[in-house]
């Protein structure tokens, strides 16, 4: 299967008492030449951000994830910064803890321990030619390295990242035959990124 989407994020000066975190994307999720109604998917997250302390923030919110089985998950949690080089992300569904290595040159070296609800949603043909809708869902816990320019790792904005990951309650779901539904075995994963 395959995903092509455009995403679009924006949030509000983190500085401020009040504030926001928004994402929107959409696209296409499917396997390579077919496309049906069901294959283009929208997806996002609202969350309102509400500075407590000026070293912690709590915030609340949703996420639309678009999927078969999981269309909505709730957001809420307490973003924690007891000093400088330290972010304790206590919030659901994406937990994280992450503590400040070093700089080289111009760029912030972090290292980091977090968890996700990972996975998707595509459109598939079968081999007997209906059309069907599946997920892939799993939760991970990632251990991973992020860098980037000073002022953009401030503000949360990474250039690269590096994880390796477990991977467990891995399941695959489908809309229209769900006797096909499988549990998989634990796996691990490997993740390089790049964002700009």
């Amino acid at each position: 299967t395959y995903s092509a989407f455009l995403d679009f994020s924006w949030q509000s000066d983190p500085r401020r008492i009040v504030g926001a975190e928004l994402n929107f994307n959409f696209g296409g999720f499917s396997e390579f030449g077919f496309y049906n109604s069901d294959s283009t998917l929208f997806r996002g997250k609202g969350v309102g951000v509400f500075r407590i302390t000026p070293a912690s923030t709590f915030k609340i919110g949703v996420y639309y994830l678009d999927r078969v089985k999981v269309k909505l998950l709730p957001a809420i949690g307490i973003l924690c910064r007891p000093n400088p080089f330290t972010k304790v992300d206590i919030f659901f569904p994406e937990p994280k803890y992450s503590h400040y290595l070093s700089t080289i040159g111009t760029q912030d070296l972090w290292w980091y321990i977090s968890g996700k609800y990972g996975g998707g949603s595509w459109t598939i043909k079968r081999e007997d030619g209906r059309e069907d809708q599946f997920d892939a869902n799993d939760i991970r816990l990632l251990l991973g390295f992020e860098w980037g320019p000073t002022e953009r790792m401030r503000a949360g904005l990474r250039t690269w990242h590096f994880e390796l990951g477990y991977v467990g309650g891995r399941e695959i779901v489908y809309r229209n035959n769900p006797q096909d539904n499988l549990s998989l075995s634990d796996a691990w994963l490997v993740n390089l990124g790049i964002g700009y």
